[in-house]
């Protein structure tokens, strides 16, 4: 069974953008990143759950983490992912754009941001199972001590209600647990912060006018990623998005669940 593991990165202040993001993979597999991914730690002298923030602003364990180390220690980690994960998959969502366009009803329907970025992830899995044509439902793994948990179980519930999204998109359960005990949601922590950190200008640009990601408009470590041959589906719901969601919603249209 394929599992997916996400997780959110908030609005710094710095970025305009929020993101949830994470990786696919066989249950197995996942199985051998967490014993690799923590002898990483280990090797490093370093403690479970590694955390992408507190490595990017030398906080907590990596205020006295050398320097020298530091890119070891991420290339190690990200050849663990690049070895184990299947696909990368992630939802933007342009928060200036979504805070002018989603209001009132249409807010209602679609949820805060962190909910569309959910069901984008949802959809972006769903969308990649079809044109594979995977046969079985996908897990979904979320934090549970995240404080939007409950608004990834709501957007998953509405879905998995909707017999033709659930069998049509492959959307199987979903489930929460802190990242200390779930640990590639520790991978999905860094591919989330580096997600809404690292994309440069041209980055944004690239998905909104639907051009493929590549190494020259994404910095690293994304692009350690792509060079690990990990293919990433990354959604952008900016303001022509957003328009087009927000209409449909208030006009009652169904979902598209044709090829």
């Amino acid at each position: 069974m394929l599992a997916c593991y996400f997780d959110e990165s908030e609005n710094f202040g710095e970025s305009p953008v929020l993101v949830v993001a994470g990786f696919c993979g066989g249950s197995q597999q996942w199985e051998f990143f967490a014993k690799e991914w923590l002898a990483v730690l280990k090797s490093y002298g370093l403690q479970s759950p590694f955390k992408m923030q507190h490595f990017a602003r030398w906080k907590r364990q990596f205020r006295t983490f050398a320097d020298v180390k530091r890119e070891p220690l991420l290339r190690d980690l990200l050849d663990v992912i690049c070895k184990r994960a299947m696909m990368g998959f992630g939802c933007v969502v342009v928060s200036e754009a979504y805070d002018r366009l989603i209001a009132g009803e249409a807010k209602n329907k679609i949820g805060s941001p962190y909910a569309l970025a959910a069901a984008g992830c949802f959809w972006c899995v769903g969308n990649w199972a079809r044109r594979y044509k995977h046969p079985d439902p996908i897990a979904h793994f979320f934090d549970g001590g995240h404080r939007n948990a409950g608004e990834a179980l709501a957007v998953h519930t509405k879905h998995l209600a909707d017999e033709q999204f659930r069998k049509g998109w492959k959307l199987g359960p979903i489930s929460f647990d802190t990242d200390d005990r779930l640990i590639p949601l520790q991978a999905a922590d860094l591919f989330a912060y580096e997600s809404l950190r690292r994309c440069s200008a041209s980055a944004i640009k690239a998905m909104s006018e639907d051009k493929p990601l590549t190494q020259e408009n994404l910095r690293y470590p994304i692009r350690k990623l792509l060079s690990g041959r990990i293919p990433l589906m990354v959604r952008l719901l900016d303001e022509q998005t957003l328009t087009e969601l927000r209409d449909n919603q208030l006009r009652s249209i169904e979902p598209d669940y044709g090829e």
